[in-house]
């Protein structure tokens, strides 16, 4: 293991949860701008709240190959340590939704809060015990780590029509309708 990424990896939990969750109202804040729809949760879907870790955790990568000279196997370690984010907020979500129903919405945030941090805190730990353990070449990391940015960015746009990509609250998918072909009257 890389002692010396392991206070960035601490440090990148915190950062991650602050940033996602500045992320989750961006979209909202910015009058519904179409371009900030690829990287901000555009609806109260399963998947578009996966915007919240992976655009965080990219600025992280960013500022972890600049700043320091990590070993090119973060990139893949990052990669798996994402696929393991993921995989928690859509199971813990559906685990909670199933197990402890709440129709009136009164409880979710904070489950869907702790959710999040538990994903990040458990995807960024595994990301740092994997480095260097996972030596897949440069080009396969950066694909690996990428491929769920394209993902994310196009199935905004346009979503299957399945329940991971259906808005909780009123059923919608992706991008609103109201947003599709014109600016909202507050986005100036």
């Amino acid at each position: 293991m890389h002692a010396n990424l392991l206070p960035w990896t601490l440090v990148s939990i915190p950062a991650i949860v602050l940033a996602g969750t500045f992320l989750h109202f961006a979209y909202g804040w910015s009058g519904r701008r179409r371009i900030l729809a690829v990287f901000t949760p555009v609806n109260e879907s399963v998947w578009e709240h996966l915007k919240m870790a992976y655009w965080p955790l990219m600025l992280y990568i960013w500022v972890a190959f600049t700043l320091l000279d990590p070993p090119a196997s973060l990139l893949s370690a990052t990669a798996a340590g994402f696929l393991v984010t993921a995989a928690l907020m859509f199971g813990l979500f559906y685990l909670t939704v199933r197990a402890a129903p709440d129709p009136a919405n009164t409880g979710r945030l904070v489950a869907d809060g702790i959710i999040f941090v538990i994903a990040v805190a458990a995807g960024q730990l595994l990301s740092y015990v994997l480095v260097g353990r996972i030596n897949l070449d440069t080009t396969i990391g950066l694909v690996l780590l990428l491929a769920p940015g394209i993902a994310l960015a196009f199935l905004t746009f346009a979503p299957p029509r399945l329940p991971l990509f259906q808005d909780q609250l009123n059923g919608t998918y992706g991008v609103p309708p109201s947003d599709s072909g014109r600016r909202s009257p507050h986005s100036r």
